[in-house]
């Protein structure tokens, strides 16, 4: 029997492993509107994690996200995960907030997913999420209307329907405030 082996042309690449999933979901998550067109979400730094390196965190307007990370897969910012949309991706381990600005419709209230992976750092095949029992999320944009008016002119006045009195509360047509210096100094 002739048996031939070919070494000539040994198969080439980079393989990797993937990194060790995190042992457990962060232990709270936590979204509050603080503008009215920012959402803060706050939670423990992913360094209280065994294996964690980071977190995915994923966005969806009217409904919380149903899409899931693959492992083996590096996501960017902006990439879409089944009905959301990746709005970070956190590989800092001391990272204990996360701001979004720029979002619109008062009343609107947008959801968060937040998914802690491990990663080695440089290889996006490394990416391993925990997704069972992963945190959400979510908070409504809420903003506050104030109208001032100093003087009321029957008719001609666009957003009040009174006049102005420093002893008004300001937060609707109906009962503004007389002066600037007045709202400000209440809110």
């Amino acid at each position: 029997i002739d048996i031939k082996v070919l070494t000539d042309n040994p198969a080439t690449g980079s393989q990797f492993t993937l990194s060790l999933e995190p042992t457990a979901q962060p232990a709270s998550f936590t979204a509050s509107s603080n503008a009215c067109s920012q959402i803060t979400l706050t939670f423990p730094a992913a360094n209280t994690i065994t294996n964690a390196a980071g977190y995915l965190i994923i966005q969806r307007a009217g409904a919380a996200p149903t899409g899931l990370p693959a492992d083996a897969t590096g996501y960017t910012v902006g990439a879409s995960l089944g009905d959301g949309q990746v709005v970070a991706v956190l590989v800092s381990t001391t990272a204990t907030s996360a701001n979004f600005s720029g979002l619109s419709g008062t009343g609107t209230q947008y959801h968060y997913s937040l998914i802690p992976f491990g990663y080695n750092g440089s290889n996006a095949p490394t990416y391993n999420y925990l997704t069972t029992g992963f945190r959400t999320a979510s908070a409504a944009i809420s903003c506050t209307n104030y109208y001032v008016n100093d003087v009321y002119t029957a008719g001609t006045d666009v957003y009040t329907t009174a006049a102005g009195n420093d002893a008004n509360n300001g937060t609707s047509a109906s009962t503004p405030k007389a002066t600037v210096t007045s709202l400000l100094a209440s809110y």
